[in-house]
């Protein structure tokens, strides 16, 4: 008999398969406020992916500078974006694999 995971719409249709891609968070970072890098050896057990959790502590509209994250291989490196001048809110980064 096989063995597995399977879940089901009220409709009966196929909701989740055991052969699906589904998330994994490998960690956080932060929070950060300057640009760095990371290796995360098990990026390469799928494929990457980040998300910045960045909020705006000036109030208003006050324009901030944003951290950008980017993965090569299994490097996790960000940095900031915006002008010099705009002030600088930390973030976390949370990312894992699928």
């Amino acid at each position: 008999m096989a063995q597995g995971f399977e879940s089901y719409n009220a409709d009966g249709s196929s909701n989740t398969r055991i052969t699906d891609r589904l998330t994994r968070i490998l960690g956080t970072i932060g929070p950060v406020s300057a640009a760095g890098a990371i290796t995360v050896p098990a990026f390469a057990q799928g494929t990457p992916w980040t998300a910045i959790l960045q909020r705006n502590t000036t109030g208003g509209f006050n324009p901030f500078r944003c951290i950008q994250a980017t993965v090569s291989g299994t490097t996790l490196s960000w940095n900031l974006s915006g002008l010099a001048g705009w002030a600088i809110q930390p973030a976390t980064i949370v990312y894992g694999v699928y």
